[in-house]
């Protein structure tokens, strides 16, 4: 192509040029006119769409709030007349003024707006420093003043508001709105407040449709409404669910809408009066109160009509221009080409060696010129030609023998670049080696000056090579003996001393140079050269730092499992001599009855033995950890007995601000109790001449409000703290408080608060200090609260004399047994026991074969030596599904007991058994049916 283009003449390609950037320049001007004036109409068509939804929207909106508005204002002053009656009865003496609250409180309650909405009311009596909910169907009674709206609200006393609320349990805020009235008499503020999407019905789509219908778009375009389900709400020709519609290309673009709901999209598209679809643009938003999406939408070929006109016109000024530029073009190339026709003949002739050529001069232009310019140059060139001819015969003798020269010279060259190839390869295949070497090399002369140390060893020694190099070794490596800390030699010396390879025989200490000690190994060898001699020495170190912790920390971690290993087995077995010791305790306590003198001295040994068993619960958590089983207590008697318990005797005293109306919470006693009993612990010992321990408790509300940044979830929570009168703790200690086996105390194992964060973290909840030295420390828990009744109670557990039945216990310890045996006849059962799940198996057999079969049957959950509660009751359900399982275990950590309905049980109860506990777990089952 490029070929056949140079041959062409120089007339030819200027008609082709001209040609060429015409219609390039016409074609980019329209191009660029065209989709200026395209980008124009589209924009003014989207703006007058946006503006078009926009609009309907406000309208929308506007009509709704106004109905909403209405409607609530009405439900508002409703109330407020039956506030204003009960006021009536209390001015006219017919009621007390807090009964009258009270009854117009209860009958405001009875109010419901719409699904979910309520009636509320503020006390303003105090505001904005306190603004109780005195009527409030889920937190009455709660000082609201914390919340933005509420302040607003109590301050205008009248009018209407909206904002976002989210009730107790629910996880998401939604859109809500309110009408405030004033009852003066009282200071109460009443509220009628509902969830703004269930106002729909208030809204006439009639009206909104006379707004909407009549707008058009062009000649045919219009606005329309539907919502995220595509059913219509508002078209003017069309009705009906369209989700599913396809538009003349098969796009389901009203699918897409309703996904989108905000934006524009473009389809073709056929009304049912029209004949063909046409490409249509609609622009949409999103109206999320009702769920609807407003549209408008106008056709492309009537808002581009004016652009294809246009396009026309400028083809055929194109056309034109194009004519009259190729007959230009002709005319003007041929005066050009004639004289260069001329000037190629005489150039022709010079080429061939007839430099007495010369060129006409026949005008004063520019070809005038070059051809008289030509024919100086020839005349030149002849000059030259005579002159170069007689100089070339001499340097035709110099260039050989500078030829010769040169190839010698190239020879050499070719040598020495390939000489300094092979010496930079070798260099860099060194240093490359060094770089990827793990451990820290340096060498040194003979002298012991460092000329090269690797990447490793300058992170080793903390120094780069440009610092270091020609130090002496002894100034950039320090090496103390590991055990007696004393100066040792560089083993670089004794390499020098004897020419052999020297490696320490012990690991030694390295010092840098701000002082930082490592722990390393060394190894130290000659350098030598082709003849043998000593020309330098090889270090090489290794950092074991790294190594030495995790050897000593698993020395370490090998001591504390074998120190748990051996904790629980103490716990396990003291767990069975308690289950027989508070058993036959509780068992005499029921026996003898309250009215007995001895009956408080056994309540008290039992309390003291529960105690201890929740020694065994610590044991038990130090040796393995625990999974909580939780359930509802109550903080208030847990906190005061555990408290006082763990200080009898001692020198302090705790002070106690529980609120009066703390909420239950949701955890496992014995494991809250080895947190509380850490805690005073760790108290008492930072008071060694007495003092106070102040402990408070409440109702704790966490939400994105309150500033959650204790990776909790929303919720209700318990709030415990602990304040001490001690000596504090610095604050450099503070972060690593609950790590383990971190302790300031020269006795101390650093294990009890680890405890407490482990236990607190795996009841979902949240631990914290807070410490100045000098003022002592307080530690701040929080706990899930629980609104189910809690399971620490005076109350005293009443059995139904007739719940009877059949019980077998299994258990491998004989005091378990007759202990639990004692108390099952106690309680009025007939009882059988067995040693492993294997005779309890076949004791349900033969007592199923004889038609007497067992009710109930209580296993220990792990058998040593056989088969315990957890194998077997696959076997037992499997023959006897109807029987009522209970698992027991002295072990809370076995997953089986905080999941014990996974595992196929109805209940479970654990060591040591308490007479009452068995009673009411047994009736609670058996009742259960």
């Amino acid at each position: 192509m490029n070929k056949y283009i140079n041959n062409l003449k120089i007339r030819t390609k200027l008609q082709i040029g001209f040609t060429i950037i015409l219609i390039i320049a016409v074609t980019v001007g329209t191009f660029i006119i065209f989709h200026l004036i395209k980008r124009s109409i589209e924009t003014n068509i989207e703006h007058e769409l946006n503006n078009s939804t926009s609009g309907i929207l406000n309208m929308v909106e506007t009509v709704a709030r106004t109905s909403i508005k209405v409607h609530l204002s009405a439900i508002a002053e409703q109330n407020k007349k039956i506030v204003q009656h009960y006021y009536d009865l209390f001015k006219g003496g017919k009621l007390s003024e807090a009964k009258a609250k009270e009854y117009a409180g209860k009958e405001l309650l009875k109010k419901k707006i719409g699904k979910t909405g309520y009636i509320f009311v503020w006390d303003i009596k105090n505001a904005p420093q306190s603004i109780p909910l005195v009527v409030h169907p889920l937190i009455q009674g709660r000082d609201v003043s914390y919340v933005d709206f509420v302040q607003i609200g109590a301050k205008k006393k009248y009018g209407y508001l909206e904002y976002e609320w989210a009730n107790p349990g629910e996880k998401r805020k939604r859109k809500k709105s309110m009408y405030l009235t004033y009852f003066p008499q009282w200071d109460w503020v009443i509220a009628a407040s509902s969830y703004k999407k269930e106002f729909l019905d208030l809204v006439s789509i009639e009206d909104i449709k006379a707004n909407v219908i009549p707008l058009h778009f062009g000649k045919s375009g219009y606005s329309f409404i539907i919502d995220t389900k595509g059913n219509v709400i508002v078209h003017p020709k069309v009705s009906g669910n369209y989700y599913y519609a396809k538009d003349a290309d098969g796009k389901y673009f009203i699918k897409e809408i309703c996904k989108n709901k905000k934006g524009k999209i473009v389809y073709r598209w056929k009304d049912p009066d029209e004949k063909i679809a046409r490409k249509k643009l609609v622009v949409y938003n999103y109206l999320p109160q009702f769920d609807w999406i407003i549209a408008s939408s106008s056709y492309h070929d009537e808002f581009y009509k004016p652009l294809n006109q246009l396009l026309s016109i400028i083809v055929v000024i194109c056309i034109i221009a194009l004519i009259l530029v190729l007959s230009l073009s002709f005319v003007i190339s041929s005066s050009i080409t004639k004289p260069i026709d001329s000037l190629i003949e005489r150039f022709s002739q010079g080429s061939k060696g007839d430099f007495t050529v010369r060129m006409n001069i026949n005008s004063n232009d520019e070809f005038g010129k070059l051809s008289k310019y030509f024919n100086i140059f020839m005349e030149q060139l002849e000059k030259y030609s005579n002159e170069l001819n007689s100089e070339i015969m001499e340097r035709k003798e110099t260039a050989e023998e500078l030829t010769a020269a040169n190839r010698e010279l190239c020879s050499m060259h070719d040598q020495l670049i390939k000489s300094n190839e092979n010496l930079s390869a070798e260099k860099e295949r060194l240093m490359i080696t060094l770089r990827s070497i793990g451990d820290g090399v340096l060498t040194t002369d003979k002298k012991g000056n460092v000329i090269l140390i690797n990447n490793a060893a300058e992170r080793i020694i903390e120094e780069e090579q440009e610092n270091v190099f020609s130090n002496n070794i002894d100034e950039v490596i320090s090496l103390f003996d590991i055990n007696k800390k004393e100066p040792i030699e560089n083993p670089v010396w004794r390499v020098i001393k004897t020419g052999e390879v020297i490696e320490l025989e012990h690991d030694a200490i390295l010092v840098t140079e701000s002082g930082k000690q490592k722990d390393i190994s060394a190894t130290a060898a000659p350098i030598r050269d082709s003849i043998g001699n000593t020309i330098g020495i090889v270090l090489v170190i290794r950092d074991i730092t790294e190594r030495k912790k995790i050897e000593r920390e698993l020395h370490r971690t090998s001591k504390i499992e074998s120190l748990g290993v051996f904790a629980g087995g103490i716990a396990h077995d003291f767990n069975n001599i308690l289950t027989a010791l508070i058993g036959n305790i509780s068992l005499a306590r029921e026996i003898i009855g309250p009215e007995n003198s001895s009956y408080e001295l056994l309540k008290d040994a039992e309390n003291a033995s529960l105690h201890a068993k929740n020694l065994t619960q610590q044991l038990l958590t130090f040796s393995k950890g625990s999974k909580p089983i939780r359930r509802s207590v109550s903080m208030v008697k847990l906190l005061r007995e555990s408290s006082d318990f763990i200080l009898s005797g001692s020198g302090i005293r705790c002070e106690y601000n529980i609120s009066d109306d703390l909420w239950n919470a949701h955890i496992d006693a014995g494991q809250f109790t080895q947190v509380i009993y850490n805690i005073i612990i760790n108290a008492r010992q930072a008071m060694p001449r007495g003092g106070i321990i102040r402990i408070s408790a409440e109702n704790y509300y966490l939400n994105e409000n309150t500033g959650n940044n204790m990776q909790l979830n929303e919720g209700m929570y318990i709030k415990v703290s602990f304040r001490d009168q001690g000596k504090g703790i610095p604050q450099s200690q503070l972060k690593k408080i609950f790590d383990p086996y971190y302790t300031t105390k020269n006795d101390g194992n650093g294990l009890g608060l680890s405890i407490c964060y482990s236990i607190i973290k795996k009841h979902n909840g949240y631990i914290t200090v807070e410490s100045e030295p000098g003022k002592g420390a307080n530690f701040i828990i929080l706990v899930p609260a629980s609104f189910e009744k809690g399971s620490f109670t005076d109350k005293k557990i009443f059995m139904k004399s007739d719940i009877k039945g059949k019980i077998l216990i299994m258990d491998d310890d004989d005091s378990v047994l007759k202990i639990a045996s004692k108390m099952l006849l106690r309680l009025g059962f007939n009882v059988d026991c067995a040693k492993n799940g294997e005779e309890a198996i076949m004791l349900i057999k033969e007592a199923m074969g004889k038609n007497d079969p067992f009710t109930t049957i209580i296993m220990d959950l792990t058998v040593p030596g056989g088969m315990g509660g957890k194998e077997a009751i696959k076997y037992i359900k499997e023959i006897a599904p109807d029987i009522k399982t209970i698992v027991s275990s002295g072990y809370s950590n076995d997953p089986v007991m905080a999941n014990y309905l996974d595992y196929g049980f109805n209940g479970i109860i654990a060591k040591p058994y308490r007479f009452e506990e068995m009673g009411k777990l047994l009736y609670k089952i058996i009742s259960s049916g």
